[in-house]
């Protein structure tokens, strides 16, 4: 997964069907139960801010079935670990949360229609329905 294909598809620069391919293309299966991520950083010292309006692109994406449920637990592991990409979590609990939540659904909560749904009205109200 290239941080640069994600930066274009927050920015609307590319389909969805890109970001699609590329994080597809970099999920291998090493085991049974274990699932290898390779990502190309942007490694310039700039930053990039993550935003409500971001994610809720990855949402809708998902939920329309442009992307994989699993495509977004990927992503928000590529968000975690970039020195790219940043958000402002003393301003945006929110966006910190829903991504942290994505990143690991087995010990929060897992990455469903449902659920996603939830997150979405949590990106748009910052009312949080999700329950442990």
């Amino acid at each position: 997964m290239k941080d640069e294909i994600l930066r274009d598809y927050f920015d609307k620069l590319i389909p969805v069907d890109i970001l699609y391919k590329d994080v597809e293309g970099s999920e291998a299966k090493t085991s049974y139960d274990v699932i290898s991520v390779y990502i190309d950083q942007i490694k310039d010292g700039s930053q990039y801010i993550v935003t409500k309006d971001h994610l809720l692109k990855l949402c809708n994406d998902a939920l329309s079935g442009n992307l994989k449920m699993s495509h977004l637990t990927t992503i928000a592991f590529a968000l975690v670990f970039s020195d790219y990409f940043a958000w402002n979590s003393d301003e945006d609990d929110v966006v910190e949360t829903v991504i942290f939540d994505w990143d690991n659904p087995e010990i929060n909560f897992p990455i469903n229609f449902d659920n996603l749904k939830k997150w979405k009205t949590y990106l748009e109200t910052g009312i949080y329905k999700l329950k442990a």
